[in-house]
Order: structure tokens, then C-alpha cells, then sequence
């Protein structure tokens, strides 16, 4: 990432005063975040696609039916979420126009409340970065707004040529010049993107640590396909402040990571960076893939015994507990993490990590500080996993479907398209139209404009 870059998005978040103690440090992501086991474009190597096909064309949103939530994404300091009509609502900073309503705002301006996206009408799934997100849409491309930084929009034109674009357009095939078809996932990284087209991955952006998968250097302006990288049904990127890996996981059931490794977070037992994928160590039959700043989680089974069933295994960075209460840091292996067997979806943020229970509830365990755990006080971080309150505190927040986590906040979404937010707020990530105090307990996110 540009030096220039990266020295406002420091000054940012130390503005703002909140997010994961190791924020600067180029140890630990979304964040990319999560895919859950029926997500777009695969998660089970029994539902995935055959990876010589393209994908069967999705159908298109229905407009007529009254709108809810069905898939969110949360990246850096700001979070989006996909209505069933197919538009794309977003809030949070916008100061290269990340929230995507046509224009950027000051810095000290964030949307604090849900906004459209301009132009979006057939999304079916959103992800967002550092400063910039993506959509995939019903017609198999995949549009992106925000910052261009390393060429993060895939519009084949540098940064030099378009610093940020603030309102969706699509990403490009390097090769042809063509927009992107047939994609059937868009994962987003701090300052990269990925797609999965017929179980091969293309990549455009940022590319410093071979996180895109591509030979060192250059960055790409537009997607090109990494070697050594086939049969994929899931991915995710490492995606707040300064992220630099990347997961996915194959028809077989295995992970393979590439990128950046100072701690561990490609998970083969070294610290040595890679921009081809190698094989995480000691697991089989993957099902979810979540990536932090320099952490990882999957859920899988332990090849060395999988008749243990399956479990949340995490390795990387994990200071302040995010990869659990047995692992060290660096964890150059994956470790399971108990409390958390039958796990059927995971999250990772900046430095912190939440899975999906059977039964709709959720644990989260890691870094504390904005209270982004959701155990309903802020404070010391938790390698043990600690049970996501509800808005009220009294109880457990249930019918959870979805979470994805942020530099500092974590977001949920419900069986019912409701959507829950918590932990830092300083850009407006709660989207309760201000910004302030984070809140340690989860807060309803108004996503669905009010019936007149």
C-alpha cells in the first residue's frame, strides 16, 4: 500500500481513538471476514459447483416483496448490507466515498446511518476493505467503489489516474478488458480483491506481499489469474488496516493460504511470505474460512483425528487471544478452540474472532477495547470465547445467520433480516446516525427504510 496511504489511515484511526490496540502493526484483518457455510460461491465441498463449469446465472432479487437483510459486509471503518430487493445500503467513513452515494464526505463527516448505493439494483452479496467495497450482482459481475489505492477497483486504471471512485463500477478482466462474468464470490482484502470464476480465483489490487497471489511486484489495475490456485469454493481476505494474506478452500476440503506470514497466519508452520498458496497444516474437510489483520480461523476437522468432528481451529496473531485460549503468538499451526465444536459460521475482525453456534447464538473472543466482542462490557481482551449478549444484556442475542467484524466492530445478521452492530463508533459504524462511545452490547442497525 502507498506509504501516503497508509500514513492517513493511521492518522484516522488514531483520531478517532478506538479499534484494536494493534491497529498500526501489520499483525492481524476483515477483518476480511467470514463466509458462511452456504455462502455465496460455496463453503462445503459437497455443495460446491464443479470446478470446470461456470456457475448457474443467479436469479435476480424480487423488488415487490418488502425488503430485509440477506447478506452484509463490514470492512475497515465502514459496513454495508444487501437488501433483498438487491440494493446496497451502506454507512460509516466516506471520506474516499466507501459508503458509495455518489460522493465522499470530510473525514470528520462520516454517514452515520444507512445509505444507498447509487446505481445498485441486483446485488446478491457485498465486502468491503480498508476503503473500498465490492458487490457481486445477479448478472455475475462484481462492482466496486472506494479508494483505488494499488489498483483496488479493478478498473484498470491506476490510482495516479483515479484515486477513489465513489459510486459502484465494474471490475475488469486484465486479459480482455471485459467486466467480469460468472463470478461466484467477491471477497475483499485491505487493498485487494479476489473472485472465484468457475473455481479458479482472479485478483486485482494491492500486491506487495504476494497477497493477490501474483509473482512480486507489480500490483494489478485489473483481475489477473494467480498459478497454483484451482477447485476453490470460498475465499477470504484479510481486509482492515495494512492486511496482507489470503485463504480459500478447495472442492476437497482443504485450505490454502497466501501472502503475508510474519505471524504465522498462512497456518504451515513458518513465518516465510508466499505469493503462491500452500497448504494450511492439519486439517481436513474445511467448511468456513475467516481471515483478521494476521490471524486466521476455519472451521474443519483435525486430520490427524477427524473422527473428532468438526470444530473452529485458528493460528496466527493471537496478542490479544484471537486465535483462542491454547494457541501462542505467533501460532504457526492451526489449534482448535474449544467451547466452539459444531461451529456452523466464523468471523474474524481486526483482532478479534466470532463463530456462529448451532441454535442461532454466537462466542467471540479476542481483543475488547470498543467492546467489540458483544459480551456487553468493554475492557481486557478474552481467549476464552464469551457469549454475544443481547440488546439488553439480560440474555443471548439468538437467530443469528451471518457476522462479519471490523477494525473495531462486529455486525450480525438474523434469520429474519435484522441487523445487529456493536463495538466501536467512531466513523459511525453502529449507523445510529452519530458517532460517539462505542457500545459493548448489540444495537439494531435501521438498514430497512422505514414504511411511510
Amino acid at each position: 500500500m502507498p506509504l501516503a496511504a497508509m500514513v492517513a489511515f493511521a492518522a484516522m484511526a488514531a483520531a478517532g481513538g478506538c479499534g484494536d490496540d494493534d491497529a498500526a502493526s501489520p499483525s492481524d484483518d476483515d477483518g476480511s471476514g467470514t463466509v458462511e457455510p452456504d455462502a455465496a460461491g460455496g463453503g462445503t465441498s459437497d455443495a460446491a459447483p464443479e470446478p470446470d463449469a461456470a456457475p448457474e446465472p443467479d436469479a435476480a432479487p424480487d423488488a415487490a416483496v418488502t425488503p430485509t437483510v440477506m447478506a452484509l459486509g463490514v470492512g475497515n471503518n465502514v459496513a454495508c448490507a444487501v437488501l433483498t430487493t438487491g440494493a446496497v445500503r451502506c454507512w460509516g467513513a466516506n471520506d474516499v466515498g466507501q459508503v458509495g452515494m455518489g460522493e465522499a464526505t470530510p473525514a470528520k463527516s462520516p454517514i452515520t446511518s444507512p445509505t444507498d448505493v447509487v446505481g445498485l439494483t441486483d446485488a446478491l452479496t457485498v465486502d468491503c476493505g480498508t476503503a473500498h467495497c465490492c458487490a457481486r450482482t445477479a448478472s455475475g459481475g462484481a462492482q466496486c467503489w472506494g479508494l483505488n489505492d494499488a489498483g483496488s477497483l479493478g478498473a484498470n486504471v491506476s490510482q495516479d489516474d483515479l484515486p477513489f471512485r465513489p459510486s459502484p463500477g465494474p471490475a475488469l478482466d486484465l486479459a480482455s478488458g471485459s467486466p467480469l462474468d460468472s463470478v461466484a464470490q467477491v471477497a475483499v482484502g485491505g487493498a485487494h480483491v479476489c473472485a472465484l470464476q468457475a473455481g479458479q480465483v482472479l485478483c486485482w489490487g494491492w500486491n506487495g506481499a504476494g497477497q493477490g497471489g501474483l509473482p512480486l511486484p507489480p500490483d494489478r489495475n485489473a483481475a489477473a489469474r494467480p498459478t497454483g490456485i484451482t477447485d476453490v469454493v470460498a475465499l477470504s481476505l484479510a481486509r482492515v488496516f495494512v492486511a496482507q494474506h489470503s485463504c480459500g478452500i478447495t472442492t476437497a476440503g482443504a485450505v490454502l493460504c497466501w501472502g503475508f506470514n510474519s505471524d504465522g497466519q498462512l497456518g504451515d508452520g513458518t513465518v516465510v511470505g508466499r505469493s503462491t498458496a500452500v497448504a494450511v497444516t492439519g486439517l481436513v474437510n474445511a467448511t468456513a474460512i475467516a481471515t483478521g489483520q494476521a490471524h486466521t480461523c476455519a472451521i474443519a476437522r483435525d486430520a490427524a483425528d477427524p473422527d473428532s468432528g468438526p470444530g473452529v481451529f485458528c493460528w496466527g496473531n493471537s496478542f490479544f487471544g484471537q486465535a483462542g485460549p491454547d494457541a501462542v503468538s505467533p501460532q504457526l499451526t492451526p489449534v482448535r478452540v474449544p467451547g466452539l465444536d459444531g461451529a456452523l459460521g466464523i468471523a474474524a475482525g481486526q483482532s478479534h474472532t466470532c463463530a456462529v453456534l448451532d441454535g442461532g447464538t454466537a462466542r467471540c473472543f479476542g481483543a475488547n477495547d470498543a467492546g467489540q466482542l458483544g459480551s456487553g462490557a468493554a475492557g481486557p481482551p478474552s481467549a476464552t470465547p464469551l457469549d454475544v449478549v443481547d440488546p439488553t444484556g439480560a440474555g443471548k442475542l439468538t437467530g443469528i445467520a451471518e457476522m462479519t467484524g471490523g477494525f473495531g466492530d462486529t455486525c450480525a445478521r438474523t434469520s429474519d433480516g435484522e441487523v445487529f452492530c456493536w463495538g466501536a463508533n467512531f466513523a459511525g459504524q453502529l449507523g445510529q446516525g452519530s458517532t460517539g462511545d462505542p457500545s459493548p452490547l448489540p444495537v439494531a442497525v435501521p438498514v430497512v427504510p422505514a414504511t411511510p
